[in-house]
């Protein structure tokens, strides 16, 4: 029996990720479905100005949480309603929660098209799939960081059942494949599901206190869902996520530290992203959260990137799988 042993790479999974596997996790996907039930909250400006964006540009919602950065900005803690406000948020919170859970569970357990043979062989041939594929198959354990709201032991287990040809079930685990790939994967979710969704902004002084209620940070019981200890491993993979400023908080505890110290006492980062301009935003961002500028942060910190679309496919599952065993 193999010996399983901790991997030196750290697994940072963001929107991207889920995307790349075909679910309808996006910010747009989920007001597509319930924007029409946001009219019994019409006396809450939030709502008001989420539907507006929506109706104006459907797409704009994948930036849900910038638009909800607008409005905490413009709040007015005296002639606004902070109580109409809590009651639509936490609906709002709860709702994208339950929907963004139930999205795994959907296609991976009980949704038929799963098992069609133009879906599967797409699937198959995703980057995210030949990730677990390449781990589930080598003796090592990975920890991933999740800022998903989808329930990752849903995929990780159907995924299992696919490799091993275990038999799946539409409504349960696969008890064989659980036990698999519990020996591969310790996970961590930042953002968490259900009524325990984590949804919101920064913490921004420039909000007023009467809406704390909207940062991510006051959402929290506790600070252990932050990402810690960084500098154990030898190279962190951040698959689809972009730095996105309302994930402020996280992204200066993921890098801070790496500016006080030498490039070569630093991990690796390595970014996979779909495309040239994703890239770029990405590297926006990382100056924003750093507050330095690019060439600074080059004395610092190693990163590289992966563009995962159609052409650069085949290069980039040979780069993952180099990086995966990097030790």
């Amino acid at each position: 029996m193999n010996i399983i042993k901790d991997s030196k790479v750290l697994i940072i999974l963001g929107n991207g990720h889920n995307l790349a596997l075909g679910l309808r996790t996006s910010y747009a996907d989920f007001g597509k479905l319930y924007i029409k039930q946001m009219i019994k909250f019409s006396e809450s400006k939030l709502c008001n100005d989420l539907v507006k964006s929506y109706y104006s540009a459907p797409q704009s919602w994948n930036n849900l949480e910038q638009k909800i950065k607008e409005f905490a900005l413009s709040f007015d803690p005296i002639n606004d309603n902070v109580q109409i406000e809590y009651i639509f948020f936490d609906w709002l919170r709860k709702k994208l929660g339950w929907y963004m859970d139930g999205e795994a569970k959907y296609w991976f357990l009980i949704n038929p098209t799963y098992d069609n043979k133009t879906y599967h062989d797409k699937l198959t041939n995703s980057l995210p799939y030949f990730m677990f594929q390449t781990i589930l198959n080598n003796d090592y354990r990975y920890d991933i960081l999740s800022f998903n709201y989808t329930w990752l032991e849903v995929l990780l287990n159907r995924i299992t059942c696919d490799i091993y040809n275990l038999p799946p079930s539409s409504t349960q685990y696969n008890y064989s494949a659980e036990n698999i790939y519990e020996s591969r994967f310790n996970i961590n979710y930042v953002h968490l599901s259900g009524n325990n969704c984590i949804l919101g902004i920064d913490d921004d002084k420039r909000v007023s206190d009467s809406i704390s209620f909207l940062k991510k940070a006051h959402q929290f019981n506790s600070s252990n869902n932050y990402p810690l200890n960084l500098h154990k491993y030898k190279s962190i993979l951040i698959y689809g996520h972009s730095l996105g400023e309302s994930d402020t908080d996280f992204m200066k505890l993921l890098f801070a530290d790496m500016m006080d110290k030498d490039i070569n006492n630093n991990p690796k980062l390595y970014f996979v992203t779909y495309d040239s301009a994703s890239k770029h935003t990405i590297l926006n961002n990382l100056t924003k959260h750093l507050r330095s500028d690019l060439s600074e942060i080059q004395r610092h910190i190693e990163y590289n990137f992966i563009i995962t679309n159609e052409i650069h496919l085949d290069d980039a599952k040979k780069k993952l799988s180099q990086i995966l065993f990097e030790y």
